[in-house]
């Protein structure tokens, strides 16, 4: 999903793009869209922001928290950054 200036997400208004990547995940679990939601976050969390910790306890993120990619990918990234 693209979002665009001038997309509307319920209330709120897409001006103008800041990046891609990180935040997409939050979007689409807030849309229910459940598959992109769990692939940007894998893409995200694998390029560069593997921070399960913020993952596991952010809010927008509750709708997919219970799904199986979801957990897998929160283990994964609890065993890569258990050294640090």
């Amino acid at each position: 999903m693209t979002l665009s200036p001038g997309t509307r997400l319920g209330p709120y208004e897409i001006l103008d793009p800041l990046g891609a990547g990180g935040m997409g995940e939050v979007f689409h679990a807030l849309l229910g869209e459940r598959d992109e939601a769990l692939r940007w976050l894998t893409d995200a969390a694998h390029n560069g922001f593997p921070c399960y910790g913020f993952f596991e306890i952010d809010p927008l993120l509750e709708s997919i928290r219970g799904e199986e990619r979801f957990r897998g990918l929160m283990s994964e990234l609890r065993e890569e950054c258990a050294g640090y």
